[in-house]
């Protein structure tokens, strides 16, 4: 994912990937800060769901991620 145009500081973003077929992959640009540094590896299972969360300070989007909503 790119950096984002025009963040609103103290916004919430929400984004919900389904895994069409399976397999697919998803990279974040720098401005995505994830716990620990580790970016969140998609669940790879066909129709699988995961919910990733970003707040953001108008700069950095800090994400959080809920996975393999099945």
């Amino acid at each position: 994912m790119n950096t984002p145009t025009n963040p609103q500081a103290g916004a919430t973003y929400v984004l919900i990937v389904t895994q069409s077929g399976g397999n697919n992959t998803l990279s974040f640009s720098t401005a995505y800060k994830f716990t620990g540094g580790n970016v969140p590896v998609l669940s790879t299972g066909a129709s699988q769901v995961d919910v990733l969360s970003f707040v953001t300070n108008g700069t950095v989007l800090y994400g959080v991620s809920s996975q393999n909503f099945s």
